[in-house]
């Protein structure tokens, strides 16, 4: 997750720019965001270049110059870092832009905040294993943390993270893989934090061992239940949290 955790972000689309050419539409948009952290303690401001949805650079007014994020923007950012009083510019826009109308600040939209599932699928039917599929949705900004809890410890081994995918409305999805043996009593979670959210989601999976009598015959019965379901290589569904 990003190290600046904005408490309010003031965001305004500078320009956009549509290019009709015969053969196909094209888009291009500039969007500023300013970024508080403590009132206006700490501001930050970005300003983010993007072709077709697609991110191609931005100002960072933490690092007081332009950065490349595809090969597109690279030359327009070659170009602006070499111009000292263009860049002087945009530094002074967090306090003539940012800080100026903080006061006015006003809630253009809800964050997106992330919906998470799990989709447990078998790659082999012979195999002993079975792949956890945790899906983190409709989340914005793009940094996100997505972490598997084998009854409540984290789990490391037979985890695979897949690629930050677009969703085409500026959100993003991220799904990560667990490979694991289930056992009877097992509960895996899905635990995902991002900056929209106040706590952490957590989605299960599974079904924890039941709780059994103290005393008696009912004692046997409930082992005797518990052990046969290990026999019969029982498989835990989903649970919600």
């Amino acid at each position: 997750m990003s190290s600046l955790c904005p408490l309010t972000v003031f965001t305004s689309l500078l320009r956009a720019f549509l290019l009709f050419l015969p053969a196909a539409h094209f888009l291009y948009q500039e969007k500023g965001e300013c970024h508080f952290l403590n009132g206006t303690q700490q501001v930050r401001l970005l300003l983010r270049s993007f072709y077709n949805r697609q991110e191609i650079d931005y100002f960072d007014s933490d690092l007081g110059k332009y950065v490349a994020v595809t090969p597109l923007g690279q030359p327009d950012v070659d170009k602006w870092n070499r111009d000292e009083v263009y860049l002087q510019y945009w530094k002074a826009q967090v306090d003539s832009v940012c800080r100026h109308n903080y006061r006015f600040q006003v809630s253009l939209s809800p964050t997106p905040l992330p919906t998470v599932t799990i989709s447990p699928t078998k790659m082999d039917p012979a195999s002993p294993n079975t792949i956890l599929l945790c899906t983190a949705r409709g989340f914005y900004p793009l940094e996100i943390e997505v972490r598997w809890l084998k009854n409540g410890q984290l789990e490391e081994e037979g985890v695979a993270f897949g690629e930050e995918l677009q969703n085409g409305d500026w959100t993003y999805q991220l799904q990560v893989i667990l490979e694991t043996q289930p056992q009877w009593g097992d509960v895996y979670t899905c635990q995902v934090e991002h900056a929209s959210l106040e706590a952490p989601i957590t989605v299960q999976w599974g079904k924890p061992l039941p709780s059994c009598p103290e005393k008696g015959e009912r004692r046997f019965l409930c082992f005797f239940f518990s052990s046969w379901k290990e026999e019969e290589n029982w498989q835990p569904g989903p649970s919600p949290a």
